[in-house]
This record gives structure tokens, sequence and C-alpha cells, in this order.
């Protein structure tokens, strides 16, 4: 089923991205990272970066299918370590003040039935030489996990389970929590009724947590610090950050204070 004018639609969300989005500047440099199966948009967003006064777009193509391959039938040296030249050239979009683009389009079981051990291998190298990478490629589901003094002692999920485990086992940051949002059920995209295998999307729809490293914006003067001084700040570190929902229209939470009293902050998915 195509919507209707879904090409002049298509036009409008791509001026959107460069202008809202990202604010592309005059002689800026954007890094644009999507899906070959998206370049009637990819090439869009390139034609409206460059009206906006761009002075460089850069397109990285990615595929499901050849990641897939990669992770099933390359060397295990290859999964182990990044290539220097792609740590770079992040490098120099960095220096550049590059604008980062990111269509997000992957089949969520694209990687189910992959080792892994050689997925968990891929992902760690990544998150320590390209910073954090979403945990992808496996749909993980029905989890549960114990606690102990703010380290997961235990886990299971229905789905998926072998995946959570390499990812808890990342670094010891990763036992541990990072962020903890409240979202109530009302929300647009919870009513949509739509769940879109996109932690950037499915995040607010749903309270959620996350396994692994904190932000430092947390913390005054955090994005200043380095990663030294926030671990002695007492603020979560990892190579991940992986997002999970936990919400429903029948949540309730309460603070606990000090003195042990309760305080009702959600009631059936909503604030209270």
């Amino acid at each position: 089923m195509t919507l209707p004018n879904f090409d002049g639609t298509l036009k409008k969300y791509a001026r959107l991205i460069a202008e809202t989005g990202v604010n592309v500047q005059k002689g800026q440099s954007v890094v644009l990272q999507i899906s070959v199966d998206q370049a009637p948009l990819a090439r869009l967003i390139t034609e409206e970066a460059y009206k906006l006064g761009a002075g460089e777009v850069i397109v990285q193509w990615n595929d499901d299918i050849v990641q897939r391959e990669f992770l099933l039938h390359a060397d295990e040296k290859y999964l182990e370590n990044i290539p220097q030249h792609k740590i770079d050239q992040t490098d120099d979009w960095i220096a550049k003040g590059a604008s980062r683009i990111s269509v997000v389009s992957a089949n969520p079981d694209a990687l189910s039935g992959v080792d892994a051990n050689r997925v968990a291998t891929f992902q760690s190298a990544s998150g320590k030489a390209l910073a954090n990478l979403s945990y992808a490629g496996t749909t993980i589901s029905g989890m549960k996990f114990t606690f102990k003094d703010g380290k997961v002692i235990d886990f299971s999920a229905e789905q998926g389970e072998e995946v959570l485990a390499k990812l808890l086992e990342t670094d010891e940051g990763a036992r541990h929590l990072g962020e903890v949002a409240l979202v109530p059920d009302p929300s647009p995209i919870s009513q949509s009724g739509i769940i879109f295998y996109n932690t950037l999307f499915d995040e607010n729809a749903s309270n959620h947590l996350a396994f692994g490293s904190a932000y430092a914006f947390n913390l005054q003067g955090g994005t200043e610090m380095s990663e030294e001084e926030l671990k002695e700040a007492g603020l979560n570190r990892s190579h991940t950050h992986v997002d999970f929902m936990v919400g429903s229209d029948q949540m309730d939470i309460d603070g606990i204070r000090e003195d042990g009293t309760r305080v009702p902050i959600f009631r059936n998915g909503d604030w209270a």
C-alpha cells in the first residue's frame, strides 16, 4: 500500500531532517548513515543538505544481508579489530564538527541465528573503537532480571537469551543500570500500538531501563570530565548502553523515602 502523495511527503520529510533535525549550516560536513533499501530517501536528504549549504555530504550505506554474511563467515580477527582507517575517519568527522544523520530501518531479526559470541565480539570491538552502538540484530523478549546491590546477578529471556547473556558480559558496567526513565502509557507512540523495533521510537512509548553507560550530562560539569573522573563520581561506565521497555497501562510505581514511607509516582501507567 502506497500512501497518497508519498513522493511529495518523502521530500518534505527529507527537508525536515536536514533543516530542522540537524540544522545543516553553510560549509558543514554531513554524514548520512542509511540502508541501501532507503536509497530514494538518501538522495532526497543529500539534495536538501546541499541546498542548505552543506560543504559535503558523506553517505555510508548499510545492508542487513551483507552484515549478516559478514558476521556468519568473516575471520575472527576482523570481528575483534576495527580497522584504524574507520577510527581515523570518525575522529576526522568529530574534528570537523560534522552533523550525523542516522536513518534506521533494519529488520529486528536480521541476525537471528548468528552465533551470539561472534555478534558480541564485533559489538564490543565496535563499542570500544567507535563509541556506543546499539545492540541489535536479534529480538530479545520476555526478560527477567534479579538485582543485588545494583548489579544483575541472574536473568532469563523467553527469546534471545544467549544474545542477552553476551550483552551482559560486555564489561563490568554492562550488568549495572545507566538509565531509568519514566514515560506515561498515554504517550502518542504508545497509543499508536506500533512496535517500531527501534529504541529511539519505542523508548518514547514506555518506561524503560538501560544497561551500561550513564550519560555524562547527568552530572554538573560531567561533559567536561574524563572517563576516570566520571567513574570516581559514581557514574556507571561501559562500552554499551542498551535500553529495554518495561511499561504498561497496569504499572504502578512508588518512590520510597529514606524513612521508608512511600510516595505514589505512577498509577495504572500514568502519573499519580
